[in-house]
């Protein structure tokens, strides 16, 4: 028993279509580029003989170095940290700004007095300081080298923290301290 071969209905159509696809492929298809020319080779100028380069009649002396010139101990790599002089109040200027960073806790006391309050936090010890409407933590740690006690940070409590503030408020403090301090004899 025979099968009946299978018709496939639009198989014509598909072929056609599939053959349009090509030749509109083809039909795209940029033209190639034009054959590159070879450059006519080039007559080369006559050379010229290379400079000469004139030789010293004798061999140059070194330059002369200074009579004090002398080599010295290199500097070290880490310097260490300097503490910066502290302003003298004038007059004429206004309030002076109060620097506490780097100094001994002796010169924190002989500036502001005595701490209204010590802890132990640590490696640091934190003295409190207040007046009227303001207050600092001063945070002191151990100098390796010397071992005392340097103030590192001060911290301005309240709600405004502002550089001008803890300016303004470690002058109330120093103005507060030299009122309070006896007379000098």
């Amino acid at each position: 028993m025979t099968r009946p071969a299978r018709v496939w209905p639009g198989r014509r159509t598909a072929v056609s279509v599939l053959l349009a696809i090509l030749v509109a492929g083809c039909a795209n298809k940029p033209a190639p580029p034009p054959p590159a020319t070879t450059p006519e080779p080039l007559t080369e100028a006559p050379s010229q003989p290379p400079a000469k380069v004139p030789v010293p009649k004798r061999k140059p002396s070194p330059p002369s170095e200074p009579a004090n010139a002398t080599i010295g101990t290199p500097e070290p790599l880490h310097p260490e940290p300097t503490i910066p002089p502290t302003p003298t109040p004038s007059p004429a200027t206004g309030p002076t700004v109060v620097t506490l960073d780097g100094l001994e806790a002796s010169a924190v006391e002989a500036r502001l007095g005595p701490p209204q309050a010590q802890a132990d936090s640590p490696p640091a010890v934190v003295w409190r300081y207040a007046a009227d409407d303001c207050a600092v933590d001063v945070y002191f740690y151990q100098d390796l080298k010397s071992g005392a006690l340097r103030a590192l940070f001060v911290d301005v409590k309240g709600d405004d923290r502002s550089d001008q503030r803890r300016d303004v408020c470690l002058q109330r403090l120093v103005e507060r301290h030299a009122a309070d301090a006896p007379p000098p004899r």
